[in-house]
């Protein structure tokens, strides 16, 4: 049963990939396509205002090129932009269907200006003349108005598009760390793919009698069920080949040590109306199938409380509580079978995440394990190195509560892993991340094993 459990969640988390990835591609070439319309638009706006004066031909081509590359919000936004542009200009709007106004001929009688007398008799007197438009007080000018923050198209460069982003900037700039909702990327799928090198060793390893190295490939991904709600649910696994040498036990043929991991579960990301903070929990199952020197099966549940003081700064909690454990048969020196019972451990953390503005991130944690664990401690950290693809690290250390030598040696459990992570859909805070899965797929820090007795 737990061979066609595994690969049945395998497969429901590859359908979503394909798919989710795709979209999630496709969204986010939408996004910079938005963008270098806005820029785009800006620039030829700029260029006609540059004469001095923005003319109904000028004014007619900009709006009919801004329909045809802008989305439907921002035209309407640029309209109104358009508007005050020739409000400050004293002259009517260009209509709708963009053609130029019929000009109605009009009697209209001036009084001359009369000369103003100059001090200098040898200088030439100015004459203002009589068609001059003279500026509305308090009216805004077309320059105040370009550079005006009221309309969407001020000075905008998408964030680190084509170049790596390992520069790290203070996180007080509200025009870089937008909270949920003013960024205008609404993704319903997310996708996390991630491979890297693990070194880990645990009571597993029957008397310390051997340490594992190998490679760790997995993807992690999440949808939205109820948007609204900031409710979505989460699905991921983790393949884990380790000894590729053989494992020291004595068994039938030595092979590789083989560890899949599974995590699924649900999430809800809610948002505060005075956005000072956001509050996101969530929970998930965690499968472990060990091939080892038996098949092993563990279980164990996951749940998570953080909450987001400020929109780089997170602070939380989490626990993993033990659901089912795995006996497994060894063979001592006198060629006899022993069995060795394990389960996973009980173990609770806090943790401080904090993010900069290029989405590079580092978490710190610290917490208790039931015994023979006693203290629990691990960091977490992201260099993104492009918009989707960043190094990462981290690593979970469970120190036993037995005193140094042999016996503590073989009790203490931890894990170490450094590699690449890739999001199709880019790094992003915000609304973009509000549907990212809420806890990574487990490993063997976060599902720790010990020895029980039978």
């Amino acid at each position: 049963m737990r061979l066609p459990l595994h690969f049945a969640v395998a497969a429901f988390v590859v359908v979503l990939g394909v798919q989710g990835v795709s979209t999630a591609i496709a969204a986010d070439h939408q996004a910079r396509s938005a963008v270098a319309a806005r820029q785009t638009i800006r620039e030829e706006l700029s260029a006609a205002l540059a004469k001095g004066r923005l003319s109904h031909a000028d004014e007619y081509r900009i709006l009919l090129h801004a329909k045809e590359i802008l989305t439907p919000a921002d035209f309407n936004a640029f309209e109104q932009t358009m508007d005050r542009i020739a409000s400050s200009q004293a002259r009517p709007v260009v209509s709708q269907n963009y053609a130029k106004p019929a000009i109605k001929k009009t009697t209209k009688t001036t009084k001359p200006v009369e000369p103003v007398a100059s001090q200098d008799d040898d200088a030439p007197t100015v004459v203002p003349s009589q068609y001059q438009e003279t500026k509305a007080a308090g009216s805004p000018s077309v320059g105040e108005i370009i550079q005006s923050r009221e309309t969407p198209f001020v000075e905008e460069t998408p964030a680190n598009i084509g170049r790596p982003s390992l520069h790290l900037e203070d996180c007080d700039a509200e025009a870089t760390c937008e909270p949920c909702g003013s960024c205008g990327r609404r993704r319903w799928f997310n996708c996390d793919l991630f491979s890297s090198v693990d070194a880990f060793k645990g009571p597993v390893d029957v008397g310390n009698a051997n340490g594992n190295f190998g490679y760790r490939l997995g993807v992690n991904s999440a949808v939205a069920i109820a948007p609204r709600l900031g409710i979505g649910l989460q699905a991921g696994v983790a393949e884990v080949l380790s000894n590729i040498k053989g494992i020291p036990y004595p068994v039938p043929s030595s092979q590789i040590r083989s560890q899949f991991f599974t995590t699924i579960g649900a999430f809800q990301r809610l948002q505060m109306a005075d956005g000072d903070a956001n509050i996101g929990w969530g929970f998930v199952y965690d499968w472990l199938f060990d091939d080892y020197y038996s098949n092993f099966t563990f279980g164990q549940w996951r749940a998570k409380m953080a909450i987001e003081f400020s929109p780089c700064n997170e602070f939380g909690a989490w626990v993993a509580i033990p659901e089912r454990g795995a006996t497994g048969q060894l063979l001592n020196v006198a060629g006899l079978t022993d069995d060795i019972h394990f389960r996973p451990m009980a173990q609770g953390c806090l943790y401080w995440k904090h993010t900069w503005c290029n989405e590079a991130s580092v978490t710190g944690r610290f917490g208790v394990a039931e015994r023979p664990g006693e203290f629990v401690a691990g960091a977490e950290g992201r260099a993104p190195l492009t918009e989707n693809m960043a190094l990462t690290g981290g690593y979970t250390y469970i120190m036993p509560n037995e005193a140094g030598g042999p016996v503590g040696q073989t009790q203490e459990v931890w894990n170490l892993s450094i590699g690449i992570e890739i999001v199709p859909g880019g790094f992003h805070r915000g609304c973009g991340n509000r549907f990212l899965p809420f806890l990574p797929v487990a490993d063997n820090g976060t599902l720790a094993i010990h020895e029980v007795g039978p």
